[in-house]
């Protein structure tokens, strides 16, 4: 082709509607020659001007809806990589946990009015024998004053509490209480808490109307 020139491809070039092997020479000929380089200077130009005169159209709803929803980040992104580290698993094991936190047949009802308990199945060997799951909790509610018999872990992914001594755990906290200590915490009032807890050993409430049934045993 060095010896001919490419004004009927120009425009295929342009497009992109070339193979990979065409292209590769097409653009060897446009770099030794002088005219096609011109000719297809001038066309991308002319392109150009012709893209901006047309109108914008807005694509089709539904079309921009499944583009955008392909590219967010899912919800609670920024969690994953504790959350992983927590229940010693991959960032694929921790992405599908918290994009289970909106369904609600997910979660089974907690011990304390407008409480809910999902478990966390798969876990690492990091965690074998403990409980592993999430807790949620409406706002304002308090979860009342218990003991641990083992050592816990609280990973707060959304939301947060203030416990009765004042402690403050917000969204992103790793809350660790150790085998014996105790407390009670009480939700923040502007949105429900979600936690990712491991519990090992299970806990003792002060009540002895309330306990965790067999999710902790």
């Amino acid at each position: 082709m060095s010896g001919a020139h490419i004004d009927d491809r120009i425009g295929d070039l342009l497009l992109g509607d070339v193979s990979d092997a065409e292209r590769e020479t097409l653009e060897a000929h446009v770099a030794g020659c002088a005219r096609c380089n011109q000719e297809l200077m001038q066309a991308a130009d002319a392109f150009a001007a012709l893209a901006l005169a047309l109108p914008a159209e807005a694509p089709p709803a539904a079309l921009r809806a499944r583009i955008l929803d392909g590219i967010k980040p899912p919800r609670l992104h920024a969690m994953m990589d504790k959350l992983a580290s927590l229940f010693d698993v991959g960032r694929a094991k921790a992405r599908d946990l918290l994009e289970r936190l909106d369904s609600p047949s997910e979660w089974m009802p907690g011990p304390v009015e407008n409480s809910w308990v999902m478990m966390a199945e798969g876990c690492g060997p990091a965690v074998a024998g403990a409980f592993c799951g999430f807790v949620k909790m409406g706002p304002s509610v308090t979860w009342p004053r218990h003991t641990h018999l083992g050592r816990e872990f609280m990973l707060v992914v959304q939301g947060g509490f203030k416990q009765e001594d004042g402690v403050e755990v917000h969204a992103g906290d790793l809350h660790v209480m150790e085998e014996g200590s105790a407390h009670r915490f009480t939700i923040f009032d502007d949105e429900a808490c979600i936690s990712a807890v491991v519990v090992h050993g299970g806990v003792s409430f002060d009540d002895g109307a309330l306990d965790l049934g067999d999710l902790v045993k």
